[in-house]
Protein backbone atom coordinates (compact mmCIF):
# COMPACT_ATOMS: atom_id res chain seq x y z
CA UNK A 1 0.00 0.00 0.00
CA UNK A 2 0.82 3.46 -0.26
CA UNK A 3 0.52 6.05 2.49
CA UNK A 4 0.85 9.61 1.10
CA UNK A 5 1.32 12.44 3.74
CA UNK A 6 1.15 16.09 3.61
CA UNK A 7 2.62 19.22 6.09
CA UNK A 8 4.40 21.54 6.19
CA UNK A 9 6.35 20.39 9.37
CA UNK A 10 9.26 17.85 8.73
CA UNK A 11 9.10 16.95 12.28
CA UNK A 12 5.86 16.00 12.40
CA UNK A 13 5.63 14.22 9.14
CA UNK A 14 8.53 12.32 10.97
CA UNK A 15 6.06 11.19 13.43
CA UNK A 16 3.82 10.56 10.97
CA UNK A 17 6.01 8.50 9.52
CA UNK A 18 7.46 6.39 12.14
CA UNK A 19 3.82 5.47 13.51
CA UNK A 20 2.42 4.14 9.84
CA UNK A 21 5.91 2.67 9.41
CA UNK A 22 5.23 0.15 13.08
CA UNK A 23 1.07 -0.30 12.03
CA UNK A 24 2.60 -1.17 8.39
CA UNK A 25 6.24 -1.95 7.67
CA UNK A 26 6.19 -2.86 4.13
CA UNK A 27 3.84 0.37 2.97
CA UNK A 28 5.28 2.86 0.82
CA UNK A 29 5.24 6.33 2.67
CA UNK A 30 5.59 9.47 0.10
CA UNK A 31 5.81 12.57 1.92
CA UNK A 32 5.73 16.76 1.27
CA UNK A 33 4.26 19.88 2.63
CA UNK A 34 3.12 20.97 -0.48
CA UNK A 35 0.26 19.66 -2.70
CA UNK A 36 2.46 20.22 -5.58
CA UNK A 37 5.43 17.87 -4.12
CA UNK A 38 2.66 15.52 -3.99
CA UNK A 39 0.00 15.84 -6.76
CA UNK A 40 1.05 13.12 -9.24
CA UNK A 41 1.79 10.60 -6.83
CA UNK A 42 -1.79 11.56 -5.21
CA UNK A 43 -3.66 11.37 -8.46
CA UNK A 44 -1.78 7.40 -8.63
CA UNK A 45 -3.59 6.51 -5.76
CA UNK A 46 -5.91 3.57 -5.68
CA UNK A 47 -8.18 1.19 -3.58
CA UNK A 48 -5.80 0.34 -0.49
CA UNK A 49 -4.23 3.36 -0.27
CA UNK A 50 -4.47 6.65 2.21
CA UNK A 51 -3.83 10.19 2.14
CA UNK A 52 -2.52 11.91 5.53
CA UNK A 53 -3.30 15.65 5.21
CA UNK A 54 -2.57 18.55 7.73
CA UNK A 55 -5.65 20.68 7.62
CA UNK A 56 -3.41 23.66 9.05
CA UNK A 57 -2.79 24.36 5.64
CA UNK A 58 -6.12 23.78 4.25
CA UNK A 59 -5.82 24.82 0.90
CA UNK A 60 -3.28 22.18 0.14
CA UNK A 61 -5.22 19.96 2.00
CA UNK A 62 -7.70 20.64 0.20
CA UNK A 63 -5.99 20.65 -3.46
CA UNK A 64 -5.34 16.52 -2.60
CA UNK A 65 -7.92 15.82 -1.40
CA UNK A 66 -9.98 16.75 -4.41
CA UNK A 67 -7.16 15.30 -6.62
CA UNK A 68 -8.25 11.80 -4.83
CA UNK A 69 -11.74 12.13 -5.71
CA UNK A 70 -10.95 11.39 -9.17
CA UNK A 71 -9.28 7.80 -8.17
CA UNK A 72 -11.38 4.91 -9.31
CA UNK A 73 -11.77 3.83 -5.41
CA UNK A 74 -12.58 6.19 -2.68
CA UNK A 75 -9.34 6.51 -1.09
CA UNK A 76 -9.54 7.18 2.98
CA UNK A 77 -8.41 10.44 3.72
CA UNK A 78 -7.09 11.27 7.46
CA UNK A 79 -7.31 15.36 8.26
CA UNK A 80 -4.64 16.79 11.23
CA UNK A 81 -6.71 19.39 13.01
CA UNK A 82 -6.24 22.09 15.39
CA UNK A 83 -9.39 22.66 16.10
CA UNK A 84 -11.84 20.36 17.04
CA UNK A 85 -15.32 22.41 16.99
CA UNK A 86 -18.52 20.86 15.17
CA UNK A 87 -18.70 23.35 12.87
CA UNK A 88 -14.87 23.20 11.72
CA UNK A 89 -15.54 19.04 12.07
CA UNK A 90 -18.05 19.49 9.97
CA UNK A 91 -16.75 21.79 6.96
CA UNK A 92 -13.23 19.05 6.77
CA UNK A 93 -15.90 15.90 6.32
CA UNK A 94 -17.58 18.32 3.54
CA UNK A 95 -14.35 18.29 1.65
CA UNK A 96 -14.15 14.79 1.82
CA UNK A 97 -12.04 13.85 4.77
CA UNK A 98 -13.07 10.23 6.41
CA UNK A 99 -11.41 11.19 9.72
CA UNK A 100 -10.59 14.46 11.49
CA UNK A 101 -8.24 13.83 13.84
CA UNK A 102 -7.20 16.57 16.54
CA UNK A 103 -2.67 17.19 16.95
CA UNK A 104 -3.27 16.76 20.32
CA UNK A 105 -4.02 13.00 20.23
CA UNK A 106 -2.23 10.85 21.68
CA UNK A 107 0.09 8.53 19.27
CA UNK A 108 -1.60 5.29 20.21
CA UNK A 109 -4.66 7.19 19.47
CA UNK A 110 -3.36 7.64 15.36
CA UNK A 111 -1.92 4.25 15.78
CA UNK A 112 -5.23 2.76 16.37
CA UNK A 113 -7.36 4.34 14.08
CA UNK A 114 -5.15 3.48 10.94
CA UNK A 115 -6.70 -0.21 10.00
CA UNK A 116 -9.90 1.10 11.31
CA UNK A 117 -10.55 3.79 8.51
CA UNK A 118 -8.61 1.95 5.96
CA UNK A 119 -11.52 -0.77 6.70
CA UNK A 120 -14.03 2.11 6.27
CA UNK A 121 -14.38 3.38 9.03
CA UNK A 122 -14.88 7.36 10.06
CA UNK A 123 -13.42 8.96 13.12
CA UNK A 124 -14.20 12.82 14.11
CA UNK A 125 -13.03 13.89 17.80
CA UNK A 126 -14.86 12.83 21.36
CA UNK A 127 -15.96 16.67 22.16
CA UNK A 128 -17.83 16.53 18.84
CA UNK A 129 -19.55 13.81 19.85
CA UNK A 130 -21.57 15.60 22.63
CA UNK A 131 -22.51 18.70 20.36
CA UNK A 132 -23.86 16.79 17.14
CA UNK A 133 -27.90 17.58 16.75
CA UNK A 134 -29.45 14.32 16.07
CA UNK A 135 -31.37 15.49 12.77
CA UNK A 136 -27.49 16.89 11.77
CA UNK A 137 -25.68 14.73 9.31
CA UNK A 138 -23.24 12.19 11.14
CA UNK A 139 -20.38 11.61 9.64
CA UNK A 140 -18.99 9.03 12.05
CA UNK A 141 -19.53 5.37 10.40
CA UNK A 142 -18.33 2.78 10.83
CA UNK A 143 -17.76 -0.51 8.49
CA UNK A 144 -19.95 -3.53 8.96
CA UNK A 145 -17.44 -5.34 10.91
CA UNK A 146 -17.18 -2.42 13.62
CA UNK A 147 -20.21 -0.20 12.70
CA UNK A 148 -21.13 1.89 15.80
CA UNK A 149 -24.51 1.35 17.23
CA UNK A 150 -24.62 4.83 18.96
CA UNK A 151 -25.24 5.44 15.01
CA UNK A 152 -28.41 4.04 15.04
CA UNK A 153 -31.55 2.68 16.72
CA UNK A 154 -30.96 -0.74 17.75
CA UNK A 155 -33.10 -0.93 21.02
CA UNK A 156 -29.89 -3.56 22.25
CA UNK A 157 -27.86 -0.20 22.17
CA UNK A 158 -30.66 2.36 23.09
CA UNK A 159 -29.81 2.84 26.63
CA UNK A 160 -26.52 3.39 26.74
CA UNK A 161 -25.75 6.64 27.64
CA UNK A 162 -23.20 8.80 25.36
CA UNK A 163 -20.09 8.11 27.50
CA UNK A 164 -20.94 4.49 27.39
CA UNK A 165 -21.57 4.64 23.54
CA UNK A 166 -18.01 6.70 23.27
CA UNK A 167 -16.22 3.91 25.03
CA UNK A 168 -17.74 1.02 23.19
CA UNK A 169 -16.78 2.96 20.06
CA UNK A 170 -13.32 3.21 21.05
CA UNK A 171 -13.32 -0.48 22.67
CA UNK A 172 -14.13 -1.62 19.15
CA UNK A 173 -11.45 0.11 17.74
CA UNK A 174 -9.34 -1.84 19.85
CA UNK A 175 -8.03 0.68 22.51
CA UNK A 176 -6.83 -0.44 25.82
CA UNK A 177 -8.08 1.05 28.99
CA UNK A 178 -5.06 3.33 29.22
CA UNK A 179 -5.27 4.80 25.49
CA UNK A 180 -9.12 5.25 25.71
CA UNK A 181 -8.45 6.92 29.03
CA UNK A 182 -5.75 9.29 26.87
CA UNK A 183 -8.14 9.65 24.30
CA UNK A 184 -11.06 10.84 26.63
CA UNK A 185 -8.82 12.73 28.96
CA UNK A 186 -9.94 11.13 31.71
CA UNK A 187 -8.64 8.95 34.54
CA UNK A 188 -7.87 5.52 34.23
CA UNK A 189 -10.15 4.65 36.94
CA UNK A 190 -13.12 6.87 35.06
CA UNK A 191 -12.37 4.21 31.90
CA UNK A 192 -12.68 1.15 33.90
CA UNK A 193 -15.64 2.66 36.03
CA UNK A 194 -17.33 3.47 31.96
CA UNK A 195 -16.34 0.17 30.68
CA UNK A 196 -18.00 -1.90 33.49
CA UNK A 197 -21.29 0.03 33.42
CA UNK A 198 -21.22 -0.18 29.68
CA UNK A 199 -21.35 -3.77 29.97
CA UNK A 200 -23.86 -3.88 32.68
CA UNK A 201 -26.16 -2.02 30.31
CA UNK A 202 -25.55 -4.31 27.53
CA UNK A 203 -26.06 -7.70 29.81
CA UNK A 204 -22.44 -8.78 29.19
CA UNK A 205 -19.62 -9.32 31.68
CA UNK A 206 -16.48 -9.35 28.55
CA UNK A 207 -15.72 -6.92 26.11
CA UNK A 208 -15.55 -9.89 23.54
CA UNK A 209 -19.17 -10.23 24.17
CA UNK A 210 -19.73 -6.85 23.54
CA UNK A 211 -17.90 -6.64 20.22
CA UNK A 212 -20.26 -9.99 19.39
CA UNK A 213 -23.35 -7.79 20.22
CA UNK A 214 -21.96 -4.81 17.50
CA UNK A 215 -20.94 -7.16 14.92
CA UNK A 216 -24.41 -8.89 15.12
CA UNK A 217 -26.14 -5.45 15.34
CA UNK A 218 -24.32 -4.24 12.10
CA UNK A 219 -24.94 -7.81 10.29
CA UNK A 220 -28.52 -7.26 10.65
Amino acid sequence: MIVAIQSPYTLERAGIVAIISQVWPEAEILEGGMASELSKDVKALGKGDLLVVDWRTEAEAAELISQTKGSKHKVPVIALSEKDDIDHVRRVVGYGAQAVLPLTAPPAVFAAMLPFVMAGGSYVPVSVLGNVANDAPRPMTAPAAHRAPLMNEDPVFRNLTRRQREVLRLVSMGLSNEEIAEEMDVTLNTVKSHVSSMLRALGVKRRTQAMKMLGDSAGD
